[in-house]
């Protein structure tokens, strides 16, 4: 059963028995994005891309949604019941918008939003540095996990915890001088670029982590070039098969 309840901005559905009790009307919809017509479940006509929202919005087995503007007022709108992944290709059309649902985002730990404001998901597969990124950066308006404030530090470690596994990637690498060869599980390795002071930590977006945000990294010395979250600490190691967080 669904019970549905509506406000003016937005609302919320609450799915009983499920792991992700919500869907919110108000996050993940990206201008310029659709799929194909012969991944739809059901393809019909409406007037407004927020009425191709409402009817994947009301329907549990929908996790996605796409509206292509045909001509002014009128827009085929498609429905599928797979959510976004590096499986479910996405392509650019100006004329169309994308969107999809929380509870499209199973994994070890559902698509949840927390204290911050962001949305964070770790999924059920074990990927290397790259392609934990592409992973990631598959899913429209989410990345492989980057942290500005101690509260999403801390809600990393939460996350990681939750997810009951040793190890889990997030966006953030430590320079080496002469970082180690990459194992031959992730043949390219993280790439860090030349002149900089050895072990200093950068993450993905090429910003150097600030003084001011301490990170309990267990092993800071360490000549390893990969950052991750093991239990509530951080620790530097090699590229490797591991689980990821994604924050949208």
């Amino acid at each position: 059963m669904r019970v549905f309840t509506f406000w003016v901005a937005t609302a919320q559905v609450c799915l009983s028995g499920s792991t992700l009790a919500q869907r919110n009307w108000a996050y993940f919809t990206a201008p310029g994005l659709t799929f194909n017509t012969s991944q739809a479940n059901n393809i019909s006509v409406v007037t407004t891309p927020d009425k191709c929202k409402s009817k994947c919005f009301t329907v549990s087995s929908c996790k996605a949604w796409t509206a292509l503007q045909t001509t002014n007022n009128v827009w085929q709108c498609l429905t599928t019941s797979v959510g976004p992944s590096l499986n479910f290709p996405l392509t650019s059309n100006s004329s169309a918008v994308y969107g999809y649902f929380e509870d499209s985002l199973v994994g070890n730990v559902n698509a949840v939003q927390r204290e911050d404001g962001r949305h964070y998901f770790i999924p059920s597969i074990q990927l290397c540095y790259a392609g934990a990124k592409a992973y990631c950066n598959s899913i429209p308006g989410f990345r492989l996990a980057i942290f500005r404030t101690a509260l999403q530090v801390n809600i990393s470690m939460i996350l990681a915890s939750a997810n009951h596994t040793d190890k889990v990637i997030i966006d953030l690498l430590s320079y080496q001088t002469s970082p180690p060869s990459p194992p031959s599980k992730c043949p390219s390795g993280p790439y860090l670029p030349p002149g900089l002071t050895s072990n200093t930590l950068i993450w993905g977006d090429g910003t150097i982590n600030p003084s001011t945000l301490t990170l309990p990294i267990d092993n800071p010395t360490d000549s390893h070039v990969l950052v991750h979250i093991e239990g509530k600490k951080y620790h530097l190691d090699n590229d490797d098969l591991m689980y990821f967080l994604c924050q949208y």
